[in-house]
């Protein structure tokens, strides 16, 4: 019975060593593992919420590192960014000079038109007066490391040698430049013989070879608003022809390119005439051509995304008595000899509308050509194009006129009407 006894005891302190083996065994396992074949596990953006005074930074982590037991992982400070500089107004001032209108001055600078309205707080764009200081919201950013502009590259002057046969005519139609043009930058005369070797320096023109041209010079008073208007021209043609030339700092016995680009001046017309408010009907040949300026004005909107303008027969007698009104007193301007504006011409008509603007062109192209010529000139020209892309404009009104024969004149009025 004893023997018994001591037999079942020593079983069960067999029994419990092999649990306790088995327990250190399983513990040291359970510490180290075994390696196994890795599953690939795929990486995920873990962020941390913290507070909102402290930057928070995320990094990708593996789905094992999200383990409460993970070791911290040491993260990089993320650098300073570099401090943004606000653009900060300098002060610039335009004086408003005789023939100058807001889309002119504001493209001059690169500012919306409605940018500088707004900041002198004009409401009638029509009434600028002479002389009037207008701010220019310019702005400039201090960037320390930002380099010194590179003034941009002067025009490398072209020159001619003259050959055996060659002729000044010949010249300038090479260089599709005017002789006259050619014939100021080199001081000669057009009957002056041309000697072989001569050097001509052919300046940078704007104007071409079969466009007649005046050399004016310039008197006491001249203006280059006096200037198209004397010689037919505009003012962002003469502007043009002369890039060197300051058109608010006209020096008494300076010589001035005038592209003579407007219809000639009719010898029986006066510019002391009454002027036109009531126009004679447009004959069917100027109706199509109307038409097709309203219709070409819209397709250039829609192309950029703009709604098409309303045609407006109001509007359009307004336009086309000033079409008919500068043919028949001789001259091509937006303001009356009298100084009558856009905006007067309004209350002539009895005609009310908010935002208004005017387009005037004039070509000489067959009659099929002549429309998309004007708007091909109008959408080439910063201050008209800014009217026919205006956004606060809702209606249009086209008026054509016809003198002499194949002289087409058009004039666009643009409103924004209920």
């Amino acid at each position: 019975m004893k023997n018994q006894l001591q037999l079942n005891l020593w079983k069960i302190a067999l029994i419990l060593g092999a649990i306790v083996v088995a327990i250190v065994v399983w513990g040291r396992n359970r510490n180290n593992p075994v390696p196994a074949t890795p599953t690939p596990v795929a990486e995920v953006q873990f962020v941390t919420p913290a507070p909102s005074a402290t930057p928070t930074s995320s990094m990708p982590i593996s789905v094992a590192d999200l383990s409460p037991s993970a070791t911290p992982i040491p993260q990089t400070p993320t650098p300073a960014a570099t401090p943004t500089f606000t653009p900060t107004p300098i002060p610039v001032y335009h004086t408003v000079q005789q023939g100058e209108a807001p889309l002119l001055i504001a493209d001059k600078y690169g500012i919306a038109v409605d940018t500088l309205l707004e900041v002198n707080n004009i409401t009638d764009p029509t009434l600028l007066q002479i002389g009037q200081q207008l701010l220019i919201p310019v702005t400039v950013t201090p960037t320390p490391s930002q380099p010194s502009p590179t003034p941009p590259p002067t025009a490398t002057p072209i020159y001619h040698t003259v050959q055996a046969g060659d002729t000044l005519t010949g010249i300038a139609e090479t260089y599709n430049t005017p002789v006259k043009v050619i014939t100021l930058a080199n001081d000669l005369s057009a009957s002056q013989a041309l000697q072989v070797g001569q050097e001509l320096l052919i300046p940078p023109s704007s104007v071409d070879f079969n466009t007649p041209v005046v050399i004016h010079t310039v008197e006491s008073g001249d203006t280059y608003d006096h200037l198209a208007f004397l010689y037919g021209s505009t003012i962002e043609d003469i502007v043009a022809a002369n890039p060197n030339l300051e058109p608010a700092a006209l020096r008494v016995g300076q010589q001035v390119i005038v592209p003579v680009t407007t219809p000639p001046v009719n010898p029986e017309a006066n510019p002391r005439l009454a002027q036109i408010t009531s126009p004679d009907p447009m004959p069917p040949k100027l109706v199509k051509l109307q038409q097709q300026m309203v219709d070409g004005t819209n397709a250039q909107r829609q192309t950029n995304g703009l709604p098409t303008l309303q045609a407006d027969n109001e509007l359009a007698q307004i336009a086309l008595a000033h079409a008919q009104d500068m043919v028949r007193r001789g001259y091509f301007a937006h303001i009356t000899p009298e100084g009558v504006n856009l905006r007067t011409r309004f209350a002539q008509h009895g005609v009310t509308a908010n935002w208004i603007g005017e387009n005037i062109q004039f070509n000489t192209e067959s009659e099929d050509k002549t429309a998309a010529a004007a708007i091909e000139w109008l959408m080439n020209s910063a201050p008209h194009k800014a009217n026919m892309l205006h956004d606060r404009f809702t209606h249009l009104g086209v008026g054509v006129a016809e003198e002499p024969a194949g002289w087409y004149t058009f004039v666009l009025v643009f409103a924004e009407r209920q």
